[in-house]
């Protein structure tokens, strides 16, 4: 996704039945005409086929289950497990019932196979439900958004010379639910492993290096029912934190403590609770900036605050060496936001940490910047597929692109978060943790690696702050 396109968004509850923890706007869509597909992630282990076969043995839904397992390796191990119960779907002898996508993810490599699989049994009108059960380190957002009738079209965009055909998959399913299995007996220890997927030889592709505790809290984030599995290997105090730690990051998910994956089967496939808007809003962190603390967490010993910082900029040298000191961010868990170098000014920099893992990189420019771009008559897009997908010349998406930005300014400055010298560039912050984390020392470590008064006068006469920028070679995703 280009950083235009990025740059053009404004960017856990438990006891009672599903159907009480509904919103309002679940019941406002219709899909009486559609197949509803439940998808199941959570790491390797966690219990996602332990569940599925609850699903499938289940004798009080009375409902026709088919069943996509996915799974990395060349021998799809999850299907032969899944395949024992497949008497238990009640679908016709004649039928093909259990797909399997191997060797490869379908939240990314297998995303076509799975738009044609899906399509295919929904279309057969024999069943009621499809339950997938995706690859241990797979994502929920990017299936979810396989689902959304954009990403087919931009996929044909891509083939344009395939013989393929295919059709958007919410003209025949809808996805009913996002649930994430987590293992409350290994959770904490993987979340704070400095491990990635490469080095553990479970990457999606050559490149794939994503943290594991990284994958671990986007699981759970992007997720309407989180299991918290295993409960009966895990201690209480664990446990407490591992819920306390995902009502922060997801706070509207529903969240059931179970042993063996058990759960009531019949509510969990009656109760529809994904909606494509809640997540094309803006994300929890976001939210968080502008709320105060829940203090419901505190009874799990999980703790979380924001630093917001707007005018003056990051010193890089203080702050590079505030970042490779480890004592100065124990206990924090997870921690994700934005910042601004006075030796890179015009490039917001998103920051995240997820144990003992920290991310840096350049996902898009500050909107101040981005509005100048699309105003600028010399200013071209790199990047001509975007024109190819909305089907417009450059200068009508230059125009929409500054339409949508200068909203946004307008948000951010009915918000506060607009300086009168440096505009919407701020230094935005969200650290969760337990106990150990310290607040004060975070919140002064960052202070004293802003730049000084002194400092901001050399900054504005344009003078150099630093000889040698130690973030001059973080990745960036800028394709402006």
């Amino acid at each position: 996704e280009s950083a235009t396109a990025k740059m053009m968004a404004a960017a856990s509850v438990t006891g009672g039945t599903l159907l009480s923890r509904l919103s309002i706007h679940a019941f406002h869509r219709s899909f009486s005409s559609t197949v509803p597909v439940t998808v199941l992630s959570g790491f390797l282990g966690a219990g996602k086929t332990t569940m599925l076969n609850h699903i499938l043995h289940d004798d009080e839904h009375k409902k026709r289950i088919a069943v996509i397992v996915n799974d990395m390796a060349e021998i799809n191990i999850d299907g032969d497990l899944v395949g024992g119960a497949t008497g238990a779907m009640r679908m016709d002898e004649d039928e093909e019932d259990l797909v399997e996508l191997s060797n490869g993810c379908i939240c990314c490599t297998l995303r076509e196979d799975l738009i044609e699989e899906v399509a295919a049994l929904a279309s057969k009108g024999t069943v009621d439900h499809i339950v997938v059960e995706s690859t241990g380190v797979s994502e929920p957002l990017p299936v979810a958004q396989t689902f959304s009738s954009s990403f087919v079209s931009s996929i044909q965009l891509e083939n344009k010379n395939s013989e393929k055909a295919l059709a958007p998959l919410d003209t025949v399913a809808h996805l009913h639910c996002l649930t994430t299995v987590v293992d409350c007996s290994n959770f904490l220890t993987m979340l704070k492993s400095i491990e990635d997927l490469k080095t553990l030889g479970m990457s999606t592709s050559p490149d794939d290096a994503r943290p594991l505790g990284g994958l671990l809290v986007d699981q759970c984030q992007f997720a309407n029912i989180v299991l918290l599995n295993k409960t009966d290997l895990a201690s209480e105090e664990d446990i407490q934190v591992i819920e306390g730690l995902v009502k922060e990051i997801n706070p509207a998910a529903i969240i059931r403590r179970t042993e063996h994956s058990k759960i009531d089967v019949k509510d969990f496939l009656d109760t529809p609770l994904y909606d494509e808007e809640d997540y094309n809003s803006l994300p929890a962190w976001a939210e968080e900036m502008e709320t105060e603390h829940r203090s419901e967490t505190e009874e799990y010993g999980i703790y979380n605050f924001s630093y917001q910082k707007l005018g003056r900029p990051l010193h890089p040298e203080r702050w590079h060496d505030i970042i490779e000191d480890p004592d100065i961010f124990n206990g924090v868990l997870r921690g994700k936001g934005c910042f601004w170098l006075a030796t890179q000014p015009n490039d917001r920099i998103d920051f995240s940490l997820t144990g003992s893992t920290l991310t840096i990189i350049k996902n898009t420019v500050w909107v101040e910047i981005g509005i100048r771009l699309m105003r600028d008559s010399k200013f071209s897009f790199r990047n001509s597929r975007r024109m190819e997908r909305d089907g417009a010349d450059e200068d009508q998406i230059k125009k929409r692109v500054l339409h949508q930005m200068a909203k946004h300014a307008i948000n951010l400055q009915e918000k506060g978060l607009w300086d009168e010298k440096t505009k919407d560039r701020r230094v935005e912050l969200v650290f969760i943790g337990d106990t150990n984390m310290d607040k004060e020392r975070i919140s002064k470590a960052i202070d004293d690696a802003l730049l000084t008064d002194e400092e901001m006068e050399t900054f504005f006469s344009g003078k150099k702050i630093v000889e040698k920028d130690p973030f001059a070679k973080i990745p960036s995703c800028i394709s402006l």
